[in-house]
């Protein structure tokens, strides 16, 4: 009940906010004292960081941040839910690893956003508004060599909460090597999240069966809002063997009235052989029983390099009740180096932290993987109310590693 209390309260107060800066209410009862402007900066922040999923055509368009209009109403929402880092959801800590994108908002644009909602959340000259070509349908990546797509167009009931999967033949002659990868939803507003499989071509027939792309060895890529596409470090590739098959597994939520969806993956290949090849683990979790109401309930698991590689991402896989995972490196000379602290997520958005540049790391060194769950009824991913023990044992970890 606990729980339950706090989502009402919630949402009464983002009622109130909701009506007290209403669009149509006018806002020239607060004073302008700030320099930032919606039309300048603002949007600029909002592009990079969150019309992934808060614009027209995305999954999250109920709460639209694209035009000043739409977003005024929720300045000082936007205020609390940065300030708590509850948004950008599931963000990497800063400071520990180094990544092509952490999820997060720097300090800069953090104190933009408040000062902007403290002086008056003004609007500023249209003229400052950036250039935008809606008709523009060019891949973020450039080029594909290979684009795939479901043969037909799947429905998508208005209620619909169900995962899809779709076998995508690559028609492969020969081996590639796959640099980059790209998807694309074909209706934005229920294409929830999205995996993409390599299945060999002798189970190209079990593509979308049960249990396949249950490891990091199979999986391709994963894509969620606001996620940006897979682009892997330079002389590092992926494998696609010839005749191979990508299964498209989507999870799709119905945005209240029927729709169709086509979604499309794209691939770039390396233009030559590369010196080391991508190679992904799946670390899972010990068998364990979380104790009802508990807050600070700690998992660990580990995994040991049998061979030098280079640690070019991490994916930690939380359970809906955790609050945070850690994945460091411990090297046999006894240095330790954290790789990604993650926090603040928000369950099941759960992209993969690409790093910055590959770090190296010897034979021997073991990675480790620890996670803390909150079990408790303050938790408000827990998906029992009242709280109730719960057994673990899935994954915990993705690790991708680079290696000759």
């Amino acid at each position: 009940m606990k729980k339950w209390r706090r989502i009402c309260i919630g949402a009464t107060l983002a009622a109130f906010c909701g009506f007290l800066f209403s669009p149509h209410r006018g806002y020239t009862h607060e004073p302008i004292t700030t320099n930032v402007r919606f039309n300048k900066e603002i949007i600029r922040i909002f592009e990079r960081n969150c019309l992934g999923c808060h614009a027209p055509g995305q999954i999250k368009a109920d709460i639209p941040l694209g035009t000043y209009p739409e977003a005024r109403p929720w300045a000082k929402a936007i205020k609390e839910e940065i300030l708590e880092k509850r948004m950008p959801p599931y963000q990497a800590v800063k400071g520990y690893g180094h990544f092509q994108r952490d999820y997060g908002l720097t300090q800069r644009e953090i104190d933009l956003i408040v000062s902007w909602v403290e002086g008056g959340a003004p609007k500023g000259d249209d003229k400052d508004l950036p250039n935008r070509d809606s008709s523009d349908d060019s891949w973020m990546l450039g080029k594909p060599d290979l684009v795939l797509q479901p043969q037909d167009e799947t429905k998508v009931g208005a209620e619909m909460d169900e995962t899809r999967c779709f076998p995508l033949p690559s028609g492969l002659k020969e081996d590639r090597w796959v640099s980059g990868i790209e998807f694309r939803p074909g209706d934005g507003t229920v294409v929830h999240d999205a995996t993409v499989i390599v299945v060999p071509s002798d189970k190209a027939a079990t593509a979308c069966k049960p249990g396949t792309g249950e490891s990091a060895a199979e999986r391709l890529a994963y894509w969620a809002p606001g996620t940006e596409p897979v682009k892997f470090p330079a002389g590092v590739a992926r494998a696609l063997p010839a005749g191979s098959t990508l299964a498209l597994r989507i999870s799709y939520r119905g945005a209240g009235e029927d729709t169709n969806d086509r979604s499309r993956v794209a691939l770039f290949f390396s233009k030559e052989n590369p010196t080391r090849q991508l190679h992904g683990v799946t670390v899972n979790a010990p068998a364990v029983t979380v104790p009802a109401a508990i807050e600070d309930f700690r998992v660990k698991a580990s995994y040991v390099l049998a061979a030098p590689a280079a640690a070019v991402g991490v994916r930690p896989l939380l359970y809906p009740l955790a609050a945070s995972v850690e994945v460091s490196a411990h090297r046999p000379d006894g240095t330790i180096e954290v790789l990604a602290w993650v926090k603040h997520r928000r369950w099941p958005w759960e992209p993969a932290f690409l790093m910055k540049n590959p770090v190296p790391l010897p034979k021997g060194t073991r990675l480790e993987i620890t996670a803390y769950i909150n079990n408790s009824a303050d938790n408000p991913g827990n998906p029992h109310d009242p709280p109730k023990a719960v057994r673990l044992n899935g994954a915990l970890c993705d690790l991708y590693f680079a290696a000759e």
